[in-house]
């Protein structure tokens, strides 16, 4: 999946020459969403080894993993935008952009990462199951390639559709 990485970073080239600090939290971005779809993912696993929850479940997942996914978002926001203020403010910046708004774009991709890839981390599992497939063996590799991919996507159209890049 590095390929496809690989290809959607250099379709926004130009964005990262135009404002470097954007290369800055690439990783941040895939590893929030890597880790966070990940954590849900084990959770349910575990509970459908141990049948605290079914295939009939899926909604009651659905809405807690939703849940847990807008509060660990709204953290991760908060830090991160913090981050880029207090420490990248002595960057150059492109004309007519400011610190505050590259945060806030940076802060949103993250959220919606993190979003995304909990609540998927935590349906994926039982999609495996209901596809009568073993959820500890498929969940891993799947999960961690969407959200590879998806974590660049998210980040790149968030980033250059809010700061105009």
């Amino acid at each position: 999946m590095g390929i496809v990485s690989g290809l959607i970073i250099s379709k926004y080239e130009d964005a990262i020459s135009a404002l470097i600090l954007l290369a800055v939290y690439m990783p941040v971005v895939a590893a929030a969403g890597g880790n966070t779809g990940s954590q849900a993912a084990t959770l349910v696993v575990r509970a459908l080894a141990t049948n605290a929850i079914t295939l009939n479940d899926w909604a009651k997942v659905l809405w807690k993993e939703f849940r847990i996914s807008l509060l660990i978002a709204g953290v991760l926001a908060s830090v991160i935008v913090g981050r880029v203020v207090l420490f990248s403010g002595d960057v150059p910046l492109p004309e007519g952009m400011n610190i505050y708004s590259i945060g806030l774009a940076i802060g949103l991709a993250i959220s919606v990462q993190v979003i995304i890839s909990t609540t998927l981390g935590g349906l994926l599992p039982l999609v495996a199951r209901g596809f009568r497939l073993d959820p500890a063996v498929l969940v891993s590799p799947v999960l961690a390639s969407v959200v590879d991919i998806t974590g660049m996507l998210i980040y790149f159209f968030t980033v250059t559709r809010l700061l105009g890049l």
